[in-house]
């Protein structure tokens, strides 16, 4: 549903990077994931970003809620409680 991107430092040809990515947030229909891009040479943040993911069912052609099983499956994975 959105994307969007802020780059602060730049990145050149012979970077190398990592890339860390959470989930945020999770609504009744949509879940929010967030992103960092580091520069391995110093750990300056390279770039942030978020997008926002929704539930839809194509056969009906609307959206639907977060199944539980989703729910319980990102805060697993991010260990602790999602709001």
């Amino acid at each position: 549903a959105r994307a969007e991107c802020d780059f602060r430092q730049p990145l050149v040809l012979g970077d190398t990077a990592q890339v860390y990515m959470r989930t945020a947030r999770i609504g009744t229909k949509s879940y929010d994931f967030e992103y960092a891009i580091t520069r391995d040479s110093d750990g300056m943040i390279a770039a942030v970003g978020r997008t926002v993911q929704v539930m839809f069912d194509y056969q009906r052609n609307q959206s639907i809620p977060v199944p539980a099983a989703w729910r319980e499956a990102l805060a697993a994975y991010e260990r602790a409680p999602i709001v």
